[in-house]
């Protein structure tokens, strides 16, 4: 049961981050910032407000970040850097610690469900902010529409279903391994330099 509802939670906030990334700006996705931020403010321990503020925080970051990122070497560079940084931060970072289960600022941090009374982490906001910029910014790199809506939430999700049954993991190494390779062989990509002897 935990399984399906992670699952169906993720994609679902993953799906509507994409949507809306497409239809508003940085500056529109303030809006549910606030809106969600004065929903915490009078319901401090309700995991929907909390959800909505992580949700919305993450549309507003990701589509800044995603707009500056416009060429694929830079894509590249910002995911790899991204996976090495959430790796280190779940080895021995903040997010170990978090993961803990030492403070109650992971429901703050992270999309979070409850199920037999026990509050479960499911995404954190790092890894919906990477996944709508990597989202917007392969669409500026013009990849195709497809790819830039399914490679993050198949990566995510994949990592998620892994971590569900292996126990928590990162999920930025998976969402750059998909777009890297994605990237590596896609048809569209720049011709890779050949080596002539």
């Amino acid at each position: 049961m935990l399984f399906v509802l992670a699952l169906a939670l993720t994609a679902l906030v993953c799906a509507a981050l994409y949507a809306a990334a497409r239809m508003v700006t940085s500056v529109w996705a303030l809006i549910p910032v606030a809106v969600a931020g004065m929903a915490v403010c009078l319901e401090p321990c309700s995991l929907i407000a909390n959800d909505l503020l992580v949700s919305s925080a993450a549309l507003c970051l990701g589509i800044f970040i995603g707009q500056w990122i416009r060429f694929r070497s830079l894509l590249a560079v910002a995911l790899a850097t991204a996976a090495v940084v959430d790796a280190a931060s779940f080895i021995s970072g903040p997010t170990r610690y978090l993961i803990g289960g030492k403070t109650r600022a992971l429901a703050y941090l992270a999309i979070c469900m409850r199920v037999d009374r026990h509050v479960y982490a499911v995404a954190g906001v790092g890894d919906l902010i990477l996944l709508t910029a990597c989202s917007i910014a392969m669409r500026n790199c013009r990849y195709a529409e497809w790819a830039a809506y399914a490679l993050p939430l198949s990566a995510i999700l994949g990592a998620l279903a892994l971590g569900l049954s292996m126990g928590p993991l990162p999920f930025l190494p998976f969402l750059a391994a998909a777009v890297l390779l994605y990237q590596y062989l896609a048809k569209d990509a720049p011709r890779r330099a050949s080596t002539t002897g």
